[in-house]
């Protein structure tokens, strides 16, 4: 049986550290899709862990790019 996935463990530090430091999140989403690649070829096991991971890692990061395009607009809508 493969062993646990240390990678998927991280990804899930780094999605919750992206709610205080907003693009550490970033950093999730990458290690999140390194952990999901190993499980895949069978080396490691958590695949549930790597997906909530992912999943806290995107609906940061489409927060993040929300806010910049409402701050765009925002700035873009100010007169003068």
């Amino acid at each position: 049986m493969p062993r646990n996935n240390n990678l998927a463990t991280v990804a899930l530090v780094l999605s919750i550290l992206g709610w205080l430091v907003p693009f550490v999140a970033v950093a999730g989403v990458v290690v999140g899709h390194v952990a999901l690649g190993k499980i895949d070829r069978g080396e490691a096991c958590g695949a549930g862990l790597a997906k909530v991971a992912l999943a806290i890692s995107y609906a940061w990061v489409a927060m993040i790019v929300a806010g910049f395009v409402i701050l765009y607009f925002w700035v873009l809508a100010q007169p003068g």
